[in-house]
């Protein structure tokens, strides 16, 4: 409470990305009922792009030609090891166009939103007060605390009647609370990497994840690869080391 009470400021300022992040939560169920899973997971990736243009716009940082070309290996790799032959049982999507829309909304905001949460959490870390306390689980509660308000009200306008019938925590089983503990995990890791990293370098990892995926399925559930997944692998690795690589242009160009 201290923490909030010295930090309001910082805890109207994420607001923004607190809102942004439910609003895309609400897209994503949008575009997974107009699209395929493959197609969406294939055009969400363009947010890495749009990290980077926001990156370069509000944090005034210049991608190095290397990381320019690295970011595009990303994204068809990335593209490639996702791609699948469709089944022919599967349904037909119900508005494709609507779906894209979402998609690409979704890698808008979520481009904005990362940068956005960067620049706030690095602006404030460098002007912290000794008399209050930070660190990142303290900004994890003001994440939290602005999206309950903002969740919370969208939930009593949308479903209100029912949450009064059925009380809020029906259903909420033992499913329900490891997805939670998941997600908070999650978030105290993505914040982690924000504040020691980039979010460009968030993006990197969300891609070595999905093939990391792939990989554990192959190992564990036999799942068959295809040559475009190996294809992929080798893109998002090569990817990596041109973004890392510091002094490849005084090589290369």
């Amino acid at each position: 409470m201290r923490y909030l009470r010295a930090e309001w400021k910082k805890t109207l300022l994420l607001m923004v990305p607190a809102a942004i992040y439910n609003f895309q939560q609400m897209l994503e169920y949008v575009a997974l009922k107009n699209l395929n899973p493959a197609l969406f997971s294939v055009l969400v990736q363009t947010k890495l792009v749009t990290t980077a243009i926001f990156r370069a716009s509000l944090m005034g940082m210049r991608l190095r030609r290397s990381q320019v070309v690295s970011l595009l290996l990303l994204m068809t790799g990335v593209m490639l090891a996702q791609l699948h032959k469709s089944k022919g049982n599967e349904p037909q999507s119900e508005s494709p166009t609507t779906g894209v829309a979402a998609t690409v909304a979704i890698a808008l905001f979520s481009g904005f939103a990362s940068v956005y949460t960067e620049k706030v959490i690095k602006m404030h870390t460098a002007v912290e007060r000794k008399d209050v306390p930070h660190g990142l689980a303290y900004m994890q509660v003001q994440l939290a605390s602005t999206s309950l308000l903002i969740g919370g009200t969208w939930a009593l306008m949308a479903d209100g009647d029912a949450i009064m019938q059925r009380v809020l925590w029906d259903g909420f089983d033992w499913k329900a609370l490891l997805a939670a503990v998941n997600s908070t995990a999650g978030g105290l890791t993505v914040a982690a990497v924000l504040k020691y990293a980039d979010a460009v370098l968030k993006g990197y990892a969300t891609a070595i994840s999905v093939l990391l995926t792939g990989v554990l399925s192959m190992v564990l559930f036999g799942t068959e690869l295809s040559v475009e997944y190996a294809l992929g692998m080798s893109n998002v690795l090569v990817a990596v080391f041109l973004y890392n690589a510091q002094d490849l242009e005084k090589h290369a160009w």
